[in-house]
């Protein structure tokens, strides 16, 4: 029966995680293959003519800064394309939607931010997630799971770490910078639940251990085995400045 799930975004971690640990369908942007799919090129498609599926629908440019600097094809990808697949693909299918954190990003993080929090988006790319989840919110067939910071194995900070140690060049972290972390197999069992109707709930906040960046190297230095000298960058002195400091990211129901 998981062989009724199709995760759309191919090319990411997430998709590669899905496809080396699970059987569920894992779309491609190549036009020869059977689960054939590109937001640019619906019509040709063959995963809209399929019925009572799980569609995991995320397909998106995942970079928020990449979005505030390139707005029209951000909104063209992360909003138009991806409310006219969605729209099709909900007429036979229940439909996942990844969302991040990042929809709280303007919110009082003294406070605890549920599911029954209204988010307040600063950035372009966490408005944009929004605005899909406000678009199809009355559908009863469409769910969210919002994600935080995903713990892969080759994450960007532990990509950067590595290069770091590599090349004999000392890190700069940047702190505080904290987010709740969730590893790729609780996002797996979270869709199975859904798929399964498990949870039905129409948003879940998947957040897990809250985790700096110091905490990050702390376990990168665990699973590594190597011990690294590093500079402390504090975030309003760093590139990131504009983030938030901690997002206070929970959940009702985990």
């Amino acid at each position: 029966m998981l062989n009724k799930i199709i995760y759309i975004g191919g090319r990411g971690k997430l998709a590669n995680f899905l496809r080396s640990n699970t059987n569920y369908i894992i779309s491609s942007r190549d036009a020869k293959d059977p689960y054939y799919f590109d937001l640019y090129d619906l019509e040709n498609s063959k995963l809209l003519s399929l019925k009572d599926y799980t569609i995991v629908f995320g397909a998106a440019i995942s970079s928020p800064d990449f979005c505030q600097n390139n707005v029209k094809s951000c909104m063209e990808i992360n909003y138009d394309l991806t409310k006219n697949a969605i729209s099709k693909l909900l007429k036979f299918n229940k439909v996942i939607f990844l969302s991040s954190d990042l929809v709280y990003s303007g919110n009082n993080h003294d406070e605890e931010l549920n599911e029954k929090v209204t988010p307040k988006p600063v950035g372009l790319y966490e408005k944009l997630k929004y605005k899909v989840e406000l678009e199809f919110s009355s559908n009863s067939l469409f769910y969210i799971i919002r994600l935080s910071f995903v713990e892969f194995i080759d994450n960007s900070f532990f990509s950067y770490l590595n290069y770091c140690i590599n090349n004999f060049e000392k890190p700069q972290i940047i702190d505080p910078l904290i987010r709740h972390t969730t590893h790729p197999n609780e996002i797996m069992k979270t869709i199975e639940k859904y798929h399964l109707g498990i949870i039905k709930y129409p948003i879940i906040n998947l957040s897990g251990t809250k985790k700096s960046r110091i905490d990050l190297l702390n376990q990168w230095e665990k699973i590594s085995g190597f011990k690294i000298d590093y500079k402390v960058v504090p975030i309003e002195s760093s590139e990131l400045k504009h983030k938030p400091k901690y997002i206070n990211f929970k959940s009702l129901y985990l």
